[in-house]
């Protein structure tokens, strides 16, 4: 077996990281574990889970506000905002083909959302 070039991606250079209490999502440098980027995940509640896409152009956010928020990866931007809980979102994922968003709220509700791909106005 012969194996291609390996590609690398984002999350081999960066970490993001929060605290169950935390308003806020932080980009970690992985090599000195210095935070890099600080942006805010939320208004008024903590973020409860993070996801990021597999080739790093985005990442998922959910929490105690009850919203779903895109991001974009490279410049930290909410993209879109996705409402349909009644509780708090205790996970989100995205899909391995990139199509879909699943989360799963404290009301038991589990929600499959369309995946897009953010773009800045500089890419349309």
């Amino acid at each position: 077996m012969i194996n291609g070039p390996q590609q690398e991606t984002k999350e081999a250079f960066f970490l993001f990281c929060l605290s169950l209490t935390a308003l806020q999502i932080t980009y970690w440098d992985a090599y000195d574990g210095q935070a890099i980027r600080i942006i805010d995940g939320s208004d008024d509640n903590e973020v409860n889970s993070l996801a990021a896409d597999r080739d790093g152009e985005a990442f998922i956010s959910g929490g105690g506000d009850k919203l779903v928020r895109l991001w974009g990866y490279d410049e930290g931007h909410c993209y879109f905002i996705g409402m349909a809980h009644s509780g708090s979102i205790t996970r989100v994922a995205v899909t391995p083909d990139k199509t879909a968003v699943v989360t799963v709220g404290t009301e038991g509700g589990i929600f499959v959302w369309q995946y897009s791909v953010p773009q800045s106005l500089a890419d349309l």
